[in-house]
């Protein structure tokens, strides 16, 4: 080979090791941009995310707590997440959900537990899980059951702080939280079949609270301590009065304000008079009760002793009642009914679950948030990020949102 030949193929040779080279530069700096375009979407996603948390903040801003509707700000916001928020090249959906229109895991005895659709030993498991003491009820579980397991760790015994966290309980895993319950003898919550019935999930919260006051927003009388003539002050008639007292000093105090209702004679009026006025605590707030303007019927369908009818009546009222009182207007409601449920309920709600969809390019970031009405300011009180990644479907929000509102412009 004369060296015009050699010289060709040395030039040659140079070229390929340089396009490898630069291919493979090429490739490296290609996956870098691509790397660092998502990590830019995924963080773009997540303050969406946060900007919607606020959007949710804004419209609790003004929010009473003395009376919880379906025509409040929060709620004609974005319901079902139906709104997409433009925030400039990026967007959220966002959904306000009154926690009180949830059932609380932290505060549910056993018995409403089964309603919902675990099995009495699950139940008794969660009651075990969250309660103090070392002793197991009959159908639960503690620290002799979860420390031999293979990956042995010891009960809660105190409250649940992630709904995620029963996962850990005795008997409790994915399927039972997140999926129609199939092993359960309770009575369909919802129309349809099987797997049209709500799952733990939907029926769930794990922190409500609501105001205990009266409709004008002043303290509750005590039963307990109440005199005669403070009880005839409220509204009831003499006769009431005086049995009321002398039933507490007779048999004894008041346990719940359902046990006001075994005194004989009362009336509708006086019923009304009982659930707005009446008290067995102090306390300025309660937890657990359901609102009786944000609940669905399936979740009503869950409180034991609920009298077959009576939660449909509810819903129909269409989310207006404007005081506790008016329960005993709807229709199968009786003093038995009251004697049961009057402690169950609320139209008021301090507690929310906003839930956010944040998305840039292709990158979704969905957070949940609790927040609490203190002072008459909303204020979060804990963020967390759902396991699941089908978080607008599991939300049963619709595919596709159906209007548009620009916060901010895109960048051109």
């Amino acid at each position: 080979m004369n060296r015009r030949g050699l010289a060709f193929v040395l030039a040659l040779l140079v070229i390929v090791v340089s396009v490898v080279v630069l291919s493979s530069v090429g490739a490296a700096v290609r996956a870098k941009v691509v790397r660092e375009s998502m990590q830019n979407e995924s963080a773009s996603a997540e303050d969406a995310a946060r900007a919607g948390i606020e959007r949710a903040l804004a419209a609790l801003a003004n929010q009473s707590v003395t009376l919880t509707t379906p025509n409040d700000d929060w709620y004609t916001l974005s319901e079902s997440g139906g709104v997409k928020f433009t925030v400039g090249n990026a967007s959220f959906r966002v959904q306000i959900v009154d926690a009180c229109s949830r059932v609380n895991v932290n505060t549910a005895p056993a018995p409403w537990l089964v309603t919902m659709g675990l099995t009495e030993d699950q139940a008794d498991a969660v009651v075990d899980w969250r309660s103090s003491g070392s002793t197991p009820s009959a159908q639960g579980a503690k620290d002799e059951y979860y420390n031999a397991l293979s990956v042995p760790y010891n009960t809660k015994l105190r409250r649940i702080d992630r709904f995620d966290e029963l996962l850990l309980v005795r008997g409790i895993d994915a399927k039972t939280l997140y999926e129609p319950p199939t092993n359960t003898t309770a009575a369909p919550l919802a129309n349809g079949s099987t797997s049209d019935q709500p799952t733990i999930y939907d029926l769930s919260t794990i922190e409500n609270r609501a105001t205990v006051q009266r409709p004008d927003g002043s303290a509750r009388q005590n039963v307990n301590t109440a005199t005669q003539q403070q009880l005839q002050a409220i509204g009831l008639r003499a006769q009431i009065a005086a049995a009321i007292i002398q039933r507490r000093n007779t048999v004894s105090t008041y346990a719940n304000v359902g046990q006001v209702f075994q005194v004989a004679g009362i009336t509708n009026a006086d019923a009304k008079v009982i659930l707005d006025n009446l008290t067995t605590s102090n306390a300025p707030t309660a937890e657990g009760k359901i609102d009786l303007n944000t609940a669905e019927e399936a979740v009503l369908n869950t409180i034991p002793n609920m009298p077959s009818g009576v939660a449909g009546a509810i819903v129909a009222r269409g989310g207006t009642f404007n005081s506790l009182g008016e329960l005993s207007d709807v229709a199968g409601v009786t003093p038995t009914t009251l004697r049961d449920l009057a402690d169950t309920f609320t139209v008021s709600s301090q507690s929310f679950i906003v839930r956010v969809v944040g998305t840039a390019g292709q990158s979704k970031v969905a957070l949940e948030a609790t927040v609490m009405i203190n002072n008459g300011q909303p204020q979060v009180t804990k963020i967390s990020r759902p396991w699941f990644t089908d978080a607008e479907q599991r939300w049963g929000w619709l595919q596709e949102t159906s209007s548009t509102t620009v916060l901010l412009e895109a960048a051109r």
